[in-house]
């Protein structure tokens, strides 16, 4: 768990995430006063001046996301497997990028995103291939939610975001079925404050608009693929196409997950 700075700028990269999690591990057993003290300190013993008031800036962040990624919603339960988790981790960057800002979250998380690409790319694959009639039976039957959990636990290995997603409780599922049945936002955002506060129902509006901004964004670029794909150009021609729209269309830490979420890996 290496902490380093250049020019009086913390790097950030994933091993500050992981002193986070090693403390973290211990809830408990020890409580939140210790487990911040060790945090601290073991900051303070890599790091000093700016770049130690900038982790301990993100370690703050870090408690905050975590306390909002079990109030994350989910997507409706008639959605396929594919596409409630895709829901799910797309609101989880979401969030991740309103807490941190996109250049931290993108360093902090860059493992699990790639992780979420990959494990997308083969759901998906699962589901295509699948023959209907057993698709449409597990559906319908509670092997569906069990296939669920165990794609995320074999994805993220019981990681922490792993088990504060099935860690459900009455207000998140609360928040849920707003989420569901709600499409006006005044009304929506009415109903998330009277059970979750009003700031936490600000959070979530801007969750709302995030996704729906990237989910534009994610289809537009869908549109522009098909459209390559049927100027029938050679092959070389067309990845060169493709990839400009890409470049064009989101940045690099981005390009796997849209690869994955395009059918394009």
């Amino acid at each position: 768990m290496t902490l380093s700075a250049q020019q009086q700028q913390l790097v950030v990269h994933s091993s500050l995430r992981d002193l986070f999690d090693y403390y973290l591990s211990t809830l408990g057993e020890r409580d939140n006063l210790w487990i911040d003290t060790q945090v601290r300190a073991a900051l303070a013993r890599q790091l000093s001046g700016q770049p130690l008031a900038q982790a301990e800036h993100i370690w703050q962040q870090y408690l905050s996301y975590r306390e909002q990624l079990a109030l994350l919603p989910a997507a409706a339960e008639d959605a396929s497997t594919y596409q409630r988790l895709q829901y799910y981790f797309d609101s989880r960057v979401a969030l991740q990028d309103q807490i941190f800002g996109h250049a931290v979250a993108a360093a902090l998380f860059a493992f699990d995103r790639e992780q979420d690409a990959l494990a997308l790319q083969q759901l998906q694959h699962k589901e295509i291939n699948e023959p209907k009639e057993q698709k449409k039976e597990q559906q319908n039957t509670s092997a569906d939610n069990s296939n669920q959990q165990t794609l995320l636990n074999a994805s993220y290995q019981q990681s922490w975001a792993t088990r504060q997603y099935q860690q459900e409780n009455a207000k998140t599922q609360q928040l849920l079925a707003i989420e569901q049945s709600s499409d006006d936002p005044a009304q929506r955002f009415a109903q998330r404050a009277a059970i979750a506060g009003e700031q936490q129902a600000v959070q979530l509006a801007a969750l709302d608009q995030q996704r729906n901004q990237w989910q534009q964004q994610l289809t537009a670029f869908q549109q522009q693929v098909q459209a390559i794909k049927q100027q029938q150009l050679s092959a070389d021609e067309e990845q060169k196409q493709i990839d400009l729209q890409l470049q064009q269309a989101f940045p690099p830490e981005q390009h796997l997950r849209v690869k994955a979420l395009s059918g394009l890996l």
